[in-house]
């Protein structure tokens, strides 16, 4: 049989799919394509740029999308508990069949079946651009992080699929056809060393993802756009993406806001004639109270209370008193009124 000769990537726009259908339906493809040693940019540099992003091993690390496994794998390698997720059925029986010992779950990744805070590291590596429900997903990826945990992704840089280059020269023009800000569907056909695949996906601008991070409470630490390395360069017309970025990284994390509403020390609120040595401030008081949970409709006993510290910032949290707050309201009042 004769195989297909190699061909530049041809895109098609498409005016709908199911995105989840189509992975189900190439991924026999992908599977060949992917366990090609050395044959795509995962072997060549991608696979290797990323994993500087990734944090070190941890408690559960989700790979979220997981496919037919490989980066799975290589976590796993890497000292990793791996848990993956996909909806393909042919993609997890494929990860499954290269390494059984991977905890692997068939689920939609807008609909997670773990409990809150089930893992300290997730990653979602070039699977967001495949999912219709990429802001579901990015939910459910912070839902599922304990605080403190880490979200890295990947996805095809938007210009990337935003875009072609007009031909296979290093100094190619590169054109945007319509406009990048339009999300829309489109399937790139490759043909490759005798292997043919088919990629649908979705192109979104980078802000549908930063704001579906914002949305989700997560904080982007890192953004990077890398280049293609000279040493994954295997054909001349490779070098048109050290000019573009093929993808696109990012971490983020949970953001967390602390407000010290604490307000002035208690002798010069007046609850005090002055100033004493105390061995706990009042802020210290206030999440003392916080990590214990106290119902401000619950009779408080403090018997060993000494100034009163923990009964007067009781007494204002039942009060639902933020104190920096009503400064500020009085400071305002006090402006007006001089003012008049």
């Amino acid at each position: 049989m004769t195989q297909p000769r190699d061909r530049p990537i041809s895109r098609t726009r498409l005016e709908s799919v199911d995105l989840a259908s189509a992975w189900e339906q190439h991924a026999p493809e992908f599977v060949a394509w992917a366990r090609k040693p050395d044959h795509d940019t995962y072997w060549h540099f991608h696979r290797d740029v990323f994993l500087e992003l990734v944090p070190p091993p941890g408690r559960r690390t989700l790979d979220l999308a997981c496919g037919e496994g490989r980066l799975s794998r290589d976590l796993k390698a890497r000292g990793h508990g791996v848990v993956g997720v996909d909806r393909s059925h042919a993609m997890l029986a494929a990860g499954r069949e290269a390494d059984a010992t991977i905890e692997t779950h068939l689920a939609d990744a807008a609909a997670l079946p773990f409990e809150d805070a089930s893992f300290d590291l997730v990653i979602a590596f070039m699977s967001l651009q495949d999912i219709e429900d990429f802001e579901g997903a990015i939910r459910e990826a912070a839902r599922v992080l304990e605080r403190g945990g880490r979200f890295c992704l990947a996805i095809v840089h938007p210009l990337n699929s935003a875009g072609l280059f007009d031909g296979r020269e290093a100094d190619s023009p590169f054109t945007i056809t319509g406009s990048y800000l339009d999300a829309h569907y489109y399937a790139d056909d490759l043909v490759r060393d005798g292997l043919e695949l088919t990629l649908v996906s979705a192109h979104r601008p980078l802000q549908a993802y930063t704001e579906a991070l914002a949305e989700a409470g997560l904080l982007i630490e890192r953004l990077r756009e890398p280049a293609v390395p000279d040493h994954a360069l295997r054909k001349p017309h490779s070098r048109r993406w050290q000019r573009l970025p093929l993808f696109l990284h990012l971490r983020g994390s949970e953001a967390r806001l602390f407000l010290d509403l604490a307000g002035e020390p208690l002798h010069r609120r007046g609850y005090r004639v002055a100033m004493t040595e105390a061995p706990l401030k009042e802020t210290l008081a206030a999440a003392v109270l916080a990590l214990g949970r106290v119902e401000p409709n619950q009779p408080f006993i403090d018997p060993m209370t000494g100034s009163g510290t923990l009964a007067i910032e009781h007494a204002l949290v039942a009060r639902k008193m933020a104190l920096e707050l009503l400064a500020l309201a009085r400071n305002l009042v006090r402006g007006a009124e001089r003012h008049e």
